[in-house]
């Protein structure tokens, strides 16, 4: 039983194309919209190649740190605060940047 109700506003061309493909699909364009909106994909946020850049240079930081730990070689207090000081700008850049998108929409 349907029992919520959302409005929505569409320009008369967006309108037509929702009605056309309803009509194509055979059913009404609420039917239409309900299934559309429930079986779609999320947006996926797009990452600029910085950012990417970014994230994989971490990645691949903690990757070495890993291989080093595995082989069970000493680390150095040094080595390790370097490496900690490192992934801590990578991420707040990242951080920075991403929370600098949400003001900006």
């Amino acid at each position: 039983m349907l029992v919520r109700k959302i409005s929505l506003r569409l320009d008369s061309k967006t309108f037509e194309k929702v009605k056309f493909k309803a009509a194509l699909a055979g059913v009404n364009i609420s039917e239409y919209i309900r299934h559309t909106l429930v079986s779609a994909k999320p947006p996926v946020h797009k990452f600029d190649k910085i950012t990417i850049y970014k994230l994989s240079k971490v990645v691949s930081i903690l990757n070495q740190v890993a291989l080093t730990i595995s082989s069970k070689e000493q680390l150095s207090s040094d080595y390790l605060l370097n490496i900690l000081a490192e992934i801590y700008k990578l991420l707040d850049e990242i951080f920075k940047k991403i929370e600098g998108e949400k003001d900006v929409s």
